[in-house]
């Protein structure tokens, strides 16, 4: 990325581009000197259509580092709660190069956050046509850590993409691609996996509702069968008494 005039989103128009917070790993294992320098290859480009390299001076810096941590961190902290600004707004672009991931599509994207600054990127691609499923399968589309440069998963580009920007505070700002229809490369598979999944499971639901009315009508016929059965043999029964009493007379 690159700056040229305001920063958007600076409230108080400091011309701050960036601001570094130093933490050390462990408490009170150092004390004393600490050097802050630019590589000597650093560069600075002109906005004047070349990117013409301009004159650039470094600004070393020497910090005693003390066993007690300095304010910085405390208004560090008060910056990240009080932000309730999202990132500044973005666009998603999508590449194709030779040189970058084998000739395959990836986006880039970036932005920045002048409150608390910004904390990572987050990528989900679902389906164009099924929202919220990825592209040729049943499972659900979510949101996955990401890095600019990204190489796409649907390389076939029927997918929507949305990079999600979050910064320190938890503040969330969207940006959204979409591949026009022209873009999209017929997939004979695409979304028939979950087409034929979900009529698999139609049909299975279909069998085991059939079944169970097989079950339930049979255990019916089988229990009026007893029943006329028990009241066949009672009948024999009470006629062979009668028989016996007639004999008997």
């Amino acid at each position: 990325g690159g700056y040229c005039g305001r920063i958007v989103g600076d409230p108080d128009l400091t011309n701050v581009l960036v601001t570094i917070v130093f933490q050390p790993l462990n408490e009170g294992v150092f004390s004393g000197e600490v050097e802050i320098s630019f590589n000597e290859k650093s560069s600075v480009l002109l906005s004047d259509g070349r990117g013409s390299l301009s004159p650039l001076d470094f600004l070393n810096a020497l910090y005693e580092v003390g066993d007690e941590p300095t304010v910085l961190a405390e208004d560090w902290l008060g910056t990240v709660r009080g932000d309730d600004r999202p990132p500044t707004s973005f666009d998603v672009f999508l590449m194709q190069d030779e040189t970058v991931f084998g000739g395959r599509y990836y986006i880039i994207f970036s932005t920045t956050d002048k409150g608390s600054g910004l904390s990572h990127y987050e990528v989900k691609e679902e389906d164009i046509d099924h929202p919220g499923f990825i592209h040729g399968s049943d499972r659900e589309a979510e949101f996955v850590r990401a890095q600019s440069p990204y190489l796409l998963k649907d390389q076939t580009l029927n997918s929507r993409i949305t990079v999600r920007a979050v910064d320190n505070a938890g503040n969330e700002r969207l940006a959204r691609f979409e591949p026009d229809e022209s873009m999209r490369i017929a997939d004979s598979k695409g979304w028939q996996v979950l087409h034929n999944a979900t009529s698999w499971m139609t049909e299975l639901k279909s069998w085991v509702v059939f079944l169970l009315a097989v079950l339930a009508f049979g255990g019916v016929y089988y229990l009026l069968l007893g029943i006329k059965k028990r009241r066949k043999r009672r009948e024999d029964s009470i006629e062979k008494d009668l028989l016996r009493e007639d004999d008997g007379v």
